[in-house]
């Protein structure tokens, strides 16, 4: 299950997702962004209060921050997913 919002003006993902709430399996609650657009954030900003990695970095052949998002079999753009840790 998932809390999200959508962008509006154009289709999924290129008008942005932000994902505020979000269960995957057996993983504990996420916050995620996705974009069609190229997208990566600051990791000095994303970290600057608390330690925040990116839970999509090993899905984004180890690029942290990357909200990039393309689904297909081959793609490895989940979107980027900034957490506090334990998740």
């Amino acid at each position: 299950p998932a809390f999200f919002t959508l962008g509006t003006g154009a289709p999924w993902p290129m008008a942005g997702e932000l994902d505020i709430l979000e269960y995957v399996n057996d993983a504990g609650s996420m916050t995620s962004f996705h974009t069609g657009k190229q997208c990566t954030l600051d990791a000095a900003e994303v970290n600057r209060f608390r330690l925040m990695p990116d839970a999509n970095r090993l899905e984004n052949n180890g690029s942290s921050y990357d909200c990039h998002t393309e689904y297909c079999g081959t793609c490895t753009s989940l979107g980027c997913a900034p957490n506090a840790m334990p998740l």
